[in-house]
């Protein structure tokens, strides 16, 4: 996913730079966020954030029949 911004005038050192989505993406993230819901076996979801800070916790492998034993994580390396 890229993005391409225009100025439409000069920016400057310092300048923040915000982006608007409009009323019809402000509508779509309110009606999701009222009807979420987390899907299955979101208990045992660890983030990124809590895998950095604590390297103790165990990284899911994957099991004799090659399957991982964590659905919720996707192990893969690019380069």
């Amino acid at each position: 996913l890229a993005f391409e911004y225009v100025a439409i005038s000069d920016i400057k050192p310092g300048d923040e730079i915000t982006v608007d989505y409009g009323p019809e993406w402000e509508e779509a993230w309110s009606n999701h966020t009222q009807h979420w819901q987390s899907p299955d076996g979101a208990e045992t979801y660890i983030s990124p954030q809590e895998f950095n800070e604590d390297p103790s916790i165990p990284i899911p492998t994957h099991d004799v029949d090659n399957q991982l034993m964590w659905e919720n994580i996707d192990a893969w390396c690019r380069f």
